[in-house]
């Protein structure tokens, strides 16, 4: 029984020690966090008041006309623009009254400039031949261009080896020939794209 006592009790005196522990460790973290708080604060307060101080301050000097809107704006390292809106919201005149000339001159309005029309130039275009498609499935023939350019792109990224042997096959072929070329190997092999997947190849029409 002693010995079940020594036992319990170290345990118990473990685990006031590891709750002390615990709560000076929370007591650290939310005095730490206070005093961030209260230093952000002071320097927030702090700021609120130098920005007012320096607003006020660029408006008297920009009032009296003692320094201009940039000098003004360098020294108190300002964007000039932001500078100028301070000014205006505080009824700062501009530095330059408009003359009478100048209010003249914006007053009429600007006659448009007749658009100058460039020389006409020639432009010989080759008129492309017309694409050789002997051979090919009437059905594949009807697809657009792009959209067989689509689909051999997507085969030789599926089948490279597949799309080399047509290549191999037809050396002469240019690019798009050769598109169709691989749509069309592809359409008679069974593997259609899904807008001729219910029209029946020309090879299976021959032979029904």
């Amino acid at each position: 029984m002693s010995c079940v006592l020594t036992v319990s009790t170290d345990i118990a005196a473990r685990r006031g020690i590891i709750g002390y522990m615990t709560d000076k460790k929370e007591e650290e973290a939310k005095a730490l966090l206070d005093r961030l708080g209260t230093e952000r604060k002071e320097l927030e307060a702090k700021l609120d008041d130098v920005q007012k101080e320096t607003h006020d301050a660029i408006v008297d000097v920009l009032m009296a006309r003692t320094l201009g809107p940039s000098e003004v704006a360098r020294r108190v390292q300002y964007d000039r623009q932001h500078v100028a809106r301070i000014a205006k919201k505080a009824g700062v005149p501009p530095l330059r009254e408009a003359t009478v000339v100048s209010r003249a001159k914006a007053s009429v309005p600007k006659e448009p400039r007749a658009a100058v029309t460039p020389p006409r130039q020639q432009v010989t275009q080759a008129i492309p031949e017309p694409l050789d498609l002997s051979g090919i499935s009437p059905e594949v023939a009807d697809l657009s261009a792009p959209r067989v350019r689509e689909l051999a792109a997507s085969a030789e990224n599926r089948e490279p080896k597949w799309v080399a042997e047509i290549r191999e096959e037809h050396p002469g072929a240019d690019g798009l020939r050769l598109c169709y070329l691989i749509v069309d190997t592809g359409f008679r092999m069974g593997r259609k794209p899904p807008e001729l997947a219910d029209r029946p190849s020309t090879e299976k029409e021959a032979t029904g």
